[in-house]
C-alpha cells in the first residue's frame, strides 16, 4: 500500500498537472507541429510520412504514435493528450521515489519524489506536444526495472533457478522499456550497450551476469527490430531508429555560427 506521505506528493503533483493541461495550451509550433502532424498521418492512413508524402524516419516513431493513439480515442481532442501526458508524468514521480527508496531509504524516495513533483519544467511539460515526459517515463521503468534485476540476482549467491530466472526477467522487461524509450527519443540509443559492460564490469563474466545483460540487450534490440526493418525497406540503409539523431551529434559539435548551446 501507498504511505501517506507518497499518497500526497503523488495527489499534489497530478492536481498540479492535470490544472496546467487545462489551463495551458501552448501553440503547436517547431517540433510539436510535426509532431502532431505525423500523428495525424498515421491516423489517416497516409503512414511516417514527410510533408512531401514519403516515407521518413527523420524523426523517432514512438511520440507520434502515442500521439496518434491518444487522439484517436479522444477524437481529436488535444485536451487529451495534455491530461495523458499529465498522467504519465505523475507515473514518473512515482517511480522516482521508487528509485530513491530502493537506493537510499524511505527518507531519499520522498525527498527526490518531492522535487519531482514540484519541479516547474516537469510540471508545465505535460502541455507541451513533445516527446520528454513519456521518454522520461519510459527511462525511469526500464531503470527500475534493472534495479529490480539486480536486486534479485545478489539476493542469495546459491539463488535457485527460479531466482535467477527472475533476474533475467526483469533484466529483459528492463531492455523492452528502453527500447520503447530510444523509439521516442533516439539519444538512448548508445546506452544500453554502455549499461550492458557495466554490468559486466560490476558483476564479473559469469554465467549470471553473461545471461542479465544478454537479456537485456537481446530485448532491446527486438523491441527496435521492427521500426529499423521498415527503415532498411524504405531507406536501404541501416537506420535503427532515426536519421535526426546524427544530423543532431553533428549540429551540437559544428553549431551554425559558432554558437553552442
Amino acid at each position: 500500500m501507498l504511505g501517506r506521505k507518497l499518497l500526497w506528493i503523488l495527489t499534489g503533483a497530478l492536481v498540479a498537472r492535470v490544472i496546467v493541461a487545462v489551463v495551458w495550451t501552448p501553440a503547436l509550433v517547431t517540433d510539436a507541429s510535426d509532431y502532431f502532424r505525423l500523428a495525424n498521418g498515421l491516423l489517416s492512413g497516409d503512414g511516417f510520412v514527410n510533408t512531401n508524402g514519403a516515407p521518413t524516419s527523420w524523426r523517432p516513431p514512438g511520440y507520434p504514435a502515442f500521439v496518434a493513439a491518444v487522439l484517436g480515442l479522444g477524437q481529436g481532442n488535444l485536451l487529451w493528450i495534455r491530461l495523458s501526458q499529465a498522467l504519465l508524468a505523475t507515473v514518473s514521480v512515482g517511480l522516482v521515489y521508487a528509485l530513491g527508496r530502493r537506493s537510499y531509504g524511505e527518507s531519499a524516495g520522498l525527498i527526490a519524489a518531492s522535487l519531482v513533483a514540484i519541479n516547474l519544467g516537469h510540471v508545465f511539460a505535460v502541455s507541451r506536444v513533445l516527446s520528454e515526459t513519456v521518454f522520461a517515463m519510459l527511462f525511469l521503468l526500464g531503470t527500475l526495472a534493472l534495479q529490480q534485476s539486480e536486486a534479485e540476482s545478489g539476493r542469495n549467491r546459491a539463488q535457485t533457478p527460479s531466482l535467477a530466472w527472475a533476474a533475467f526477467a526483469w533484466a529483459a522487461f528492463a531492455g523492452v522499456a528502453w527500447g520503447a524509450a530510444t523509439l521516442v527519443r533516439g539519444i538512448l540509443l548508445p546506452y544500453v550497450p554502455l549499461v550492458g559492460l557495466v554490468l559486466l564490469w560490476r558483476r564479473g563474466f559469469n554465467g549470471r551476469s553473461l545471461g542479465i545483460a544478454a537479456a537485456l540487450g537481446v530485448a532491446f534490440l527486438t523491441t527496435l527490430a521492427p521500426w529499423a526493418a521498415r527503415n532498411a525497406e524504405v531507406h536501404y540503409a541501416f537506420v535503427p531508429v532515426a536519421t535526426q539523431v546524427g544530423a543532431t551529434l553533428y549540429a551540437g559539435n559544428h553549431p551554425r555560427d559558432g554558437l553552442v548551446f
